[in-house]
């Protein structure tokens, strides 16, 4: 919660109940304090070759071999073991929302009335292939799909306090729209 409230008071918002492309949306910090994070840690995969920051600007390709960049050394408080859905997540996030979109301003957030927003992003088909492929892969593997997916939603909610406007508010809208349709599609990871 710590860096959605250094969101909320660097922007100044107030994470109301509001509308996000036709869809009535719950605060952040009402979903997030609801996440059945018991259930989640149970489900984890626990490992100590965790990168902890898996995302694609930090994986290189000579054209014969993979070298990934940017280890972190510890996971919070547990020092050097880590969680895969966590590095899927990041991964995921990446395939999502690329570097280049950002860079390149392909985004959207608009504010059409009170408490009422339209975030849009211009993927590539290539990010989309991606995205396809990884759930392809998570699907018919031992992991947990859904996991996966509320840890890219967090790391999307989690990085807008480390960004600039406009990116930090379309970064926080668009998690808080996605949290809530996965809290909709999946009540399960939540408590009541």
């Amino acid at each position: 919660l710590k860096r959605i409230n250094d969101y909320l008071v660097k922007f100044e918002d107030l994470d109301n109940h509001c509308e996000i492309n036709g869809l009535s949306c719950q605060p952040v910090k009402y979903l997030v304090e609801h996440i059945d994070f018991d259930s989640l840690s149970k489900k984890a995969i626990w490992s100590k070759n965790f990168h902890g920051d898996f995302h694609l600007e930090n994986i290189l390709y000579d054209g014969e071999k993979f070298t990934l960049l940017d280890w972190r050394q510890n996971f919070g408080k547990l020092g050097n073991i880590g969680d895969i859905y966590y590095d899927l997540g990041k991964l995921w996030h990446s395939f999502y929302i690329s570097d280049k979109m950002i860079k390149d301003g392909f985004y959207t957030i608009k504010e059409i009335g009170e408490d009422k927003y339209i975030v849009d992003i211009h993927r590539t088909l290539i990010d989309t292939d991606c995205e396809n492929l990884l759930i392809h892969y998570l699907d018919n593997s031992m992991y947990d799909v859904n996991q996966a997916k509320l840890m890219m939603i967090l790391v999307i909610v989690n990085i807008a306090a480390l960004h600039v406007y406009p990116y930090s508010k379309f970064a926080f809208y668009l998690g808080k729209y996605l949290l809530n349709e996965f809290y909709n599609a999946h009540p399960e990871y939540f408590i009541k």
